[in-house]
């Protein structure tokens, strides 16, 4: 019986106090009871940061924009407001959503569940993507998850341009699997102007253990930047995590409408 009480005790630590942020565009509704009839009492906008009180294991799917969502009931409480009450897990990321204008989506929870199902039963999977939207629920890039049994999330990074004619910002995105190593696939695009995105090669770095070299692009407003020029390196860290040995492998040109390779 003390077992019992102490893995209830365990579980509940576990889930309340989580922090988690609203990833729907159009904002979340809150209800007073973990059912679509309940009552509305309030709505998170996007980027809204909660606290996850209980998960109820009360299961739900929406459908949105032709997708369907999978998730759960979760009881939340926002404390810039004061509001507590149920929301829809499905729309609810572990990552911060960008105030640039971008979110990123995440997989299925069910997929991973899926993926075992097909081991057991020898059928094929289904494969799983994530996709890159603009603050209107539009989609702009595709990803597809190449390894669901190693998938370990994704992150998204905003961040302002300096130095490249036309370009306002770069939009990053990390499709992280994790076995024995690390596994990371770096997307990176620049935004111009315009608004259109322009696609760099794609970066992937293992990380095993300790201090190693990886491999990154380095901006104008970067440390060891240059003007109009993108330049690719490896970077060797010391057992601190700063730079010690910077190679530049490759460096690319900039004209305000064309990446070129010069070196």
């Amino acid at each position: 019986m003390k077992q019992i009480i102490a893995l209830i005790f365990i579980y509940c630590l576990q889930s309340y106090g989580q922090q988690m942020f609203v990833d729907a565009p159009s904002g979340l509704i809150v209800r007073n009871a973990p059912v679509k009839t309940a009552n509305r009492i309030g709505k998170f906008d996007f980027g809204t940061q909660i606290e996850i009180i209980t998960k109820t294991n009360k299961k739900l799917v929406i459908e949105d924009d032709g997708i369907s969502i999978e998730g759960e009931w979760m009881e939340v409480h926002e404390p810039t407001t004061n509001i507590s009450g149920y929301v829809f897990s499905g729309f609810l990321s572990s990552n911060k959503s960008s105030s640039y204008g971008y979110y990123l989506t995440n997989i299925k929870e069910n997929t991973a569940e899926s993926f075992f199902n097909v081991v057991t039963n020898q059928t094929e999977l289904k494969p799983s993507y994530i996709s890159l939207k603009n603050i209107n629920n539009k989609k702009q890039i595709e990803f597809k998850i190449v390894d669901i049994e190693t998938y370990d999330g994704r992150d998204l990074y905003v961040i302002d341009l300096r130095g490249l004619k036309n370009i306002k910002q770069l939009i990053k995105v990390d499709i992280n699997y994790s076995a024995c190593c690390s596994n990371t696939e770096e997307y990176y695009y620049l935004e111009n102007s315009k608004g259109k995105l322009i696609k760099l090669p794609l970066i992937q770095n293992v990380h095993c253990d300790g201090p190693e070299p990886y491999k990154d692009y380095i901006f104008p407003n970067d440390k060891f930047g240059q003007k109009n020029k993108i330049l690719y390196a490896e970077i060797t860290p010391n057992m601190k995590g700063d730079e010690i040995s910077i190679e530049v492998l490759k460096v690319y040109s900039w004209n305000g409408n064309k990446i070129k390779q010069i070196k």
